[in-house]
């Protein structure tokens, strides 16, 4: 089975400053409109164990 770009959505957040996965310490893309955030989890970024991102709110 191919690997895909994961999506993370979250419902009636605040506005993020930052976002990570913490696995590799960078930064992932993401949208945010209407208190909704979406992250982007590309498939090259991942690793057979749990994927960890870190979001932080403003």
């Amino acid at each position: 089975m191919a690997k895909r770009l994961e999506t993370l959505t979250l419902g009636g957040v605040g506005k993020p400053v930052r976002i990570r996965l913490l696995g590799d310490g960078g930064e992932l893309k993401f949208d945010y409109r209407d208190q909704q955030l979406s992250v982007f989890l590309p498939a090259t970024r991942r690793t057979r164990l749990v994927d960890v991102v870190e979001v932080r709110l403003d």
